[in-house]
């Protein structure tokens, strides 16, 4: 089955002190997510690089994304956490 989905890639050079196996299995949980729920002809881009001095993974797609009434303790866009239409993103993220 083709979907049509839009995959984009926006790397800049981070480095961080982490297991590179779990790191491994978060990149792949974030993407196996995004292209599953992201309908057929949209978009899901993955990016790394600094915020506000801090190293930021991001995995954005153009899915439903996450009700706020499930609780999720993903956050807001206030808090750098979940942007508009996104359904994933990690770091810096304050849960609430």
């Amino acid at each position: 089955m083709q979907s049509n989905i839009d995959l984009g890639i926006d790397v800049k050079p981070v480095s961080i002190v982490a297991d590179p196996a779990l790191i491994d299995d978060l990149l792949s949980n974030l993407i196996d997510n995004a292209l599953k729920y992201t309908p057929p002809g949209g978009s899901v881009t993955v990016s790394v690089g600094m915020t506000h001095g801090k190293p930021v993974l991001a995995v954005e797609d153009s899915g439903p994304g996450i009700p706020e009434e499930t609780g999720s303790g993903f956050g807001s866009a206030s808090t750098g956490c979940r942007i508009p239409g996104a359904r994933q993103r990690i770091g810096p993220c304050h849960r609430r």
